[in-house]
């Protein structure tokens, strides 16, 4: 799935965005677009979160955000 993002960058309400990295196994993927800042995909069992940081805003906000939503999704089975 991965390579596909690096082929064909991100699309997210019609911004393209490019593909950076895998940020771990668990399925997480980070994608920048000039201007419109960085954003965070993470894949749980049962849903796709997706995070926004706006251009020259702290990422830091961002993964620290999904990380508490991902604890919770995998304490619930989600």
């Amino acid at each position: 799935m991965h390579e596909e993002f690096g082929k064909n960058r991100i699309f997210l309400e019609g911004v393209k965005y490019q593909y950076l990295r895998n940020a771990d196994s668990g399925g997480i993927v980070l994608g920048k677009c000039k201007d419109e800042g960085c954003i965070l995909l993470f894949a749980s069992k049962q849903s796709i979160v997706i995070g926004h940081t706006v251009e020259g805003g702290g990422q830091g906000d961002t993964n620290h955000a999904l990380s508490g939503i991902d604890a919770y999704l995998e304490q619930n089975g989600l």
